[in-house]
């Protein structure tokens, strides 16, 4: 699993608990970043969590030891449309498994345009936000 703009960590975090075998968690503010760290060490995850603290929209390639994830949770800041830019930079980088899910939230008010490279396949609107479902086409 990979946790894009992770904020709290919650996403991968119940991914974990959910059975994912590891997850990584990208969050570029410090502050955001300690809280998230702070949430896997409280709940004893640190062996199958990770923290980048890096730019979601400017990431490095993906180390060979990590294997492509098949699972993303983007949640960027709303009306900021770096989401699709930060999807495409992952798939650039080789951090996307070939037919990766990718769940994207954005605001109901200024959706994100859809990724080159990925397919909607289902979207929800709940209050503000409009989660998208994409599946990254081969």
């Amino acid at each position: 699993v990979l946790d894009d703009f992770a904020g709290t960590g919650a996403l991968g975090l119940e991914a974990l608990s959910q059975g994912a075998k590891h997850a990584e968690f990208i969050e570029q503010d410090p502050a955001a970043a300690r809280l998230c760290q702070s949430n896997i060490d409280l709940l004893r995850e640190t062996e199958q969590a990770l923290v980048l603290k890096c730019d979601a929209c400017r990431m490095a390639p993906r180390p060979t030891a990590l294997e492509p994830r098949s699972l993303v949770f983007l949640d960027p800041p709303y009306g900021e449309h770096k989401g699709a830019v930060a999807l495409n930079r992952l798939a650039e980088q080789g951090w996307l498994h070939e037919r990766a899910i990718c769940v994207l939230e954005m605001s109901k008010k200024a959706p994100e345009a859809t990724p080159t490279g990925f397919t909607v396949v289902d979207e929800r609107c709940y209050g503000i936000a409009k989660i998208q479902f994409l599946i990254r086409a081969p």
